[in-house]
């Protein structure tokens, strides 16, 4: 393998990494959202948002990287490619540290089954007027 290939396989594998791990962990935080509530959704969020940063840059430099160096400079051009995917990936890393950080919700309490024979209502709901009440 030459040079300029093993810098290509390297680049590839980085990119893919920097795709994988962030989904990697929206799934995480998608399992944990149920329990976690507000705090795993912002986590997911984020960690998909900073997956888009290097999918945009490998789309970008992949399809039209050399009429956008051609037309602005290699200089701005890579530039730009990189503070959009740097504003990808920081936006995502704000997200999963505010679901990371953010005081939990306090969830309800979890609804006891009815037991057979008691018409008794949990002590936490409203009672229900019976509908054959007093005439």
């Amino acid at each position: 393998m030459n040079d300029q290939m093993s810098v290509a396989v390297v680049g590839l594998i980085f990119a893919v990494i920097s795709i994988v791990v962030p989904l990697a962990g929206a799934v995480v935080a998608a399992v944990f959202i149920r329990r976690r509530g507000r705090n795993a959704r912002l986590a997911m969020a984020g960690c998909l948002v900073a997956a888009l940063g290097p999918l945009i840059l490998g789309l970008t430099v992949g399809l039209g990287s050399d009429a956008i160096y051609r037309d602005f400079g290699i200089a701005a051009s890579v530039g730009a490619q990189m503070a959009i995917s740097a504003t990808f990936s920081l936006t995502g890393l704000g997200l999963v540290l505010a679901g990371a950080l953010a005081a939990p919700v306090a969830s309800m309490p979890p609804v006891p089954p009815p037991v057979a024979g008691e018409g008794e209502q949990p002590v936490f709901m409203p009672p229900v007027a019976d509908a054959a009440g007093p005439a």
